[in-house]
């Protein structure tokens, strides 16, 4: 097994031969980072305020809070964590993420917990990675939000969830960026034997945003849900790549988007769902759907099925609309302003992806940050 700085060493070669994905990539067909590269300096440690976070990291530095690094993990977690990195395939940005990042920072807590990433102003790049590997037969919930102050910064996060045997895992992740600085989150998550993963992607402001997901169910019983809001207003883009790999009988999957879109603003969805073959008594569900609410405004869905067995349930679909005019009309009849109607409509369509966020204190948060920026997304 390759050492952590071994792999390191690779992933900058690979960055050095093969550069960043861009638009020649099917995968980032919509979605290009201007004047983003590899040459870019990684923003340096910096102080900050921690704002109520049980860990707060600035510019990939751990600030307040307590994390595990990778050597102080056991060496079958170790040798587990290695192997999965030495195995994943090159996406350019994940790659650059391992090749600067200081060390692996672990969670391996249950219960609750909040995490605050942020990048402070200035043109360069924060390159952390997190493993989350809470103990097996536990239930663990998550609320990571990134930030960032405005200048030209990237946020290059990689995620790898393991949920072990009987484990539940919940992540509510939370892209809430200046309007000029990017984000690219690279998401690893694994369910074994009857584990349950529920993972929450929220994008809801900043130039470029994108969640690269790699979902696995390895064993019988597992169960993953990726849901999604990306919210688009000016001419901000947000992209979700989502690739859900069912290599065990008797796996589930659920995955539900959805986009609100106003001015010229754009999103992307690409959905993959495979199944192994020998897979059997499978059941995966896609669906996307976009909410336009600007002429000039696009989204791109690309759903997309690999079924290699027979006995399997497996279901996509995907719509792009406008507000309905009856249901508009309906609240008009009822001395209902046009605006006030038009919000209400808006924030019950986000409300269908909300709602699935168990925890109802990070829901209360998340419904509040949420609400700010249909403001702007409404009014354009």
């Amino acid at each position: 097994m390759p050492s952590l700085l071994e792999l390191k060493l690779r992933a900058n070669q690979k960055v050095e031969q093969l550069g960043l994905p861009g638009e020649h990539h099917e995968d980032w067909l919509y979605t290009q980072l201007e004047n983003i590269s590899p040459e870019i300096p990684t923003a340096p440690a910096r102080p900050g305020n921690h704002d109520g976070a049980d860990v707060y990291l600035v510019n990939g530095h751990l600030v307040r809070g307590e994390l595990m690094t990778l050597e102080h993990m056991p060496p079958t977690v170790i040798s587990k964590i290695l192997s999965l990195y030495e195995r994943e395939a090159y996406d350019g940005f994940s790659s650059w993420n391992l090749s600067q990042c200081d060390t692996v920072q672990v969670v391996t807590a249950a219960g609750t917990m909040r995490l605050h990433h942020h990048v402070t102003t200035g043109r360069h790049a924060a390159h952390p990675r997190l493993a989350i590997i809470p103990p097996a037969r536990s239930t663990t919930t998550l609320y990571l939000r990134l930030t960032a102050e405005p200048g030209e910064s990237l946020t290059n996060l990689h995620l790898l969830l393991i949920a072990e045997n009987n484990t539940k895992l919940n992540l509510v992740l939370e892209q809430d960026l200046a309007v000029t600085a990017s984000s690219v989150v690279t998401l690893h998550a694994i369910a074994e034997k009857d584990a349950r993963i529920e993972v929450t992607d929220l994008q809801l402001s900043g130039k470029v945003t994108r969640l690269t997901f790699l979902g696995e169910l390895t064993g019988a019983g597992a169960h993953l849900a990726l849901h999604g809001l990306l919210l688009g207003y000016d001419a901000r883009h947000s992209d979700s790549t989502a690739s859900i790999r069912h290599l065990s009988s008797h796996t589930t999957s659920k995955e539900t988007y959805y986009s609100i879109l106003n001015n010229a603003s754009s999103s992307a969805f690409t959905g993959h769902i495979y199944v192994e073959r020998n897979a059997q008594q499978v059941d995966a569900q896609q669906l996307n759907r976009s909410l336009l609410l600007g002429d000039a405004a696009r989204a791109f869905s690309r759903p997309q099925l690999e079924i290699n067995a027979d006995d399997v349930k497996c279901s996509h679909g995907a719509s792009v609309g406008r507000l309905d005019p009856t249901a508009l009309f309906y609240l008009r009849s009822r001395g209902i302003s046009q605006a006030e109607a038009r919000q209400i409509l808006i924030e019950a369509f986000a409300h269908e992806i909300l709602a699935g966020i168990a925890d109802l204190d990070i829901r209360k948060s998340v419904e509040s940050n949420v609400k700010f920026h249909l403001q702007d997304v409404a009014h354009g």
